[in-house]
């Protein structure tokens, strides 16, 4: 996939390739991605 997670806002990350399959969040070596349930 070809989120671009840093070029959007930091409050509301959403793209239409993303899938949510979380990825991202093991993927990231400094561990700043976590998932937020409401």
């Amino acid at each position: 996939m070809q989120v671009r997670i840093l070029d959007m806002p930091w409050e509301k990350i959403n793209d239409q390739e993303c899938t949510l399959c979380l990825e991202c969040v093991g993927a990231c070596p400094t561990g700043a991605l976590s998932p937020k349930l409401s």
